[in-house]
């Protein structure tokens, strides 16, 4: 017996395919989407090293693509590795999860903080770096600073230059910025008073810029939320339907490449693609199919497996009949797929030097020769910072006068960091090894390609809103109060993306087959201790709730929800058993023998009177109970004071 189990996304199955040993026969191929996982399915059926086991990727689901795949099974052997780097993951995510959840959650709830403090392998970093970059914007403090922007006339042309101040100016500061503005109004004054320049430097270069890449799901992610503002989770939705509709490739790819052998298909994507509307077959009509660029890798190469970038297939969509983020979302991959088959884009780079007033002033400016692939991904695709840049120069040579015609003052502030959004977030997760400091685990970082995977991280930072630790603000990621306390009482290994690191770095040498998984879960395990013992020590900030302190021991109240709603307990429990009804979304101190009612009041004692639920119905008894065991009954939810009757006698 032969067993074939396809794999689809997120490690699930596709289908579990029998045969008597011929491919071609008795083949039940479930596409319902069998709700199980791979290895667990796998070792279900008991297969055992006698038995032959292939594996089939689905790059695409159009039958062209299934059927080429049906004739090129893998061996399941080749995946071995893989398979226990994916299983040594799901184990240090559940690990750190549970076990650091639940220690650092008690640790808050003691100090009164309500809710779950959700830790994670990857999520407390995450938390770490939203609340850090907001720490920086609060505490940022602007700085004004002065340059000077020139405009100069040559024979051939105006141009604009910008003074660049020399190490000795005074003024600057530690970063090179000029910020005494009476330094700057001398040199500015200097300026106006002087006429003629002499251009110093001329350089024009010839570039050329080869085609951006096809998207892995985070740059398509980024792209998308950068361009259209779409979130994460939106791209992956609209990416999945698509591929489910066998319009694209498949969605959780982390590769930007293709395989060489791939090429070959490229006349009857394009043809698709062209069919899809008038701005395609506009796009498509300037690409050549016999291109073979950058993006294209021989079929072994590490980049494209087990799955290559995110394209399109050859089955033209109706684009009338998609919802509109599946149509954005096929406009970008296809734009990205057509560019690889155009020429590059072509440029002159200029930069220019002025010595004018014994001063350097510094020009640069791009034309462009042809436009090739920017053409259909545009000019300024991808460009942050419009700037002098964009401007063409005109001809000159080294040595040729220019005449000053004018200098203006250019007054700036210093800007905070930019805040989150989950777009960025995503780029951030994959690019977090510019996040670290040490040179070494910021290339283990980088080689590693990021936290997280493509398939989870849009999902991660949804669970963090879910969980009340982000809010998103117009498109930006604000983190809560929850988020804060949460950093603050976190160990350095859980935040910082060092040990982030080291843990992926070690994923990534057992999916190469150079270290085994039980090598791995013993220093974890060794890791996940660490965290707990470190909870236990931890000192927190009392909540804002906390100023409610328990009459009794004197512990941080903190408001819960039982089965009768809410109520107010002891942070101390179960050493402190006390409790307090919520009042207006405050702890009722009053005494308990007070709560029920004191505006009634014994007639034998004088003290309050509470309303007691018996064994035969409702009564009102003393406070002062057992010294005073006066009662009595209830009479429409108040006590009777009228006189009892005296039971007769025989």
């Amino acid at each position: 017996l032969t067993i074939w189990a396809a794999s689809s996304s997120e490690g699930r199955v596709y289908a579990l395919l029998c045969t008597d040993g011929s491919r071609s026969s008795h083949i039940r191929f479930l596409h319902s989407r069998i709700r199980l996982f791979l290895n667990p399915a796998y070792n279900y059926v008991g297969v055992n090293s006698k038995k032959t086991v292939y594996r089939i990727l689905l790059n695409a689901l159009d039958p062209v693509s299934v059927k080429r795949a049906l004739s090129d099974l893998r061996s399941n052997k080749d995946f071995q590795s893989l398979k226990e780097s994916a299983l040594a993951r799901q184990r240090a995510d559940w690990l750190i999860g549970m076990n650091g959840t639940r220690a650092f959650t008690l640790t808050a709830q003691a100090a009164g903080h309500n809710g779950t403090m959700n830790v994670g392998r990857v999520k407390s970093v995450i938390q770490a770096l939203v609340v850090s970059r907001e720490r920086e914007i609060q505490s940022f403090k602007p700085i004004d600073h002065y340059g000077i922007k020139a405009l100069f006339e040559h024979t051939n042309g105006q141009f604009a230059a910008t003074w660049i101040p020399s190490p000795e100016q005074s003024g600057l500061d530690s970063e090179g910025r000029l910020i005494d503005k009476v330094a700057v109004h001398k040199v500015l004054d200097k300026f106006m008073a002087g006429s003629g320049g002499i251009i110093s430097k001329y350089i024009t270069e010839e570039k050329k810029e080869s085609p951006k890449l096809p998207f892995s799901l985070s740059a398509l992610q980024i792209a998308a939320s950068k361009k259209y503002g779409m979130s994460p989770q939106q791209v992956l939705d609209a990416t999945q339907a698509l591929y489910d509709k066998k319009h694209l490739s498949y969605p959780r790819s982390g590769s930007d490449y293709l395989p060489e052998s791939q090429h070959a298909d490229a006349p009857d994507i394009l043809s698709a693609i062209a069919s899809a509307g008038h701005n395609f077959a506009q796009w498509v009509s300037l690409a050549d199919p016999s291109i073979k660029g950058r993006a294209w890798l021989p079929g072994d190469d590490k980049r494209i497996t087990p799955h290559h970038a995110i394209i399109p297939t050859r089955i033209t969509p109706d684009v009338s009949k998609l919802s509109p983020d599946e149509l954005t979302i096929y406009c970008l991959v296809s734009m990205h797929y057509v560019i690889q088959f155009c020429k590059p884009h072509v440029y002159n780079q200029t930069i220019i030097e002025v010595s004018y007033q014994d001063e350097l002033l510094r020009a640069s400016g791009r034309v462009t020769v042809f436009a090739g692939w920017r053409e259909i991904l545009g000019m300024d695709e991808d460009k942050d910072d419009k700037n002098d840049d964009v401007q063409a120069l005109p001809v000159m040579a080294q040595g040729d006068s220019a005449k000053h015609l004018r200098s203006d003052l250019q007054s700036k502030t210093t800007q905070p960091p930019k805040r989150f959004t989950k777009g960025s977030l995503v780029q951030a997760m994959k690019e977090i090894h510019k996040f670290v400091q040490d040179p070494e685990l910021k290339k283990r970082l980088k080689d590693c390609e990021g936290i997280g995977t493509e398939a989870t991280r849009a999902r991660i930072i949804e669970e963090l809103f879910e969980a009340d630790f982000f809010k998103e603000v117009k498109k930006i990621i604000v983190p809560t109060d929850k988020a804060f306390a949460l950093v603050d009482i976190l160990p350095e290994q859980l935040k910082k993306a060092d040990t982030t690191a080291l843990w992926e770095d070690a994923l990534s040498r057992i999916s190469n087959g150079e270290l085994s998984i039980e090598s791995f879960m013993s220093g974890l395990l060794e890791d996940v201790n660490a965290i707990i013992d470190t909870a236990k020590t931890t000192s927190v900030k009392s909540a804002s709730e906390s100023k409610y302190a328990c009459p009794k021991c004197q512990k941080p109240l903190r408001q819960r929800k039982g089965s009768k709603g809410i109520f107010w307990g002891c942070s101390g429990y179960p050493d402190c058993k006390e409790a307090f009804p919520d009042k207006k979304g405050l702890p009722d101190l009053t005494p308990r023998q007070q709560q029920e009612s004191s505006k009634f009041s014994c007639s034998k004692c004088k003290k309050p009177l509470r309303k007691i639920k018996g064994p035969r119905g409702i009564f009102w008894g003393c406070t002062g109970y057992p010294e005073c065991k006066k009662t009595y009954p209830d009479k429409k939810g108040i006590p009777d004071f009228s006189p009892r009757k005296k039971a007769a006698t025989a």
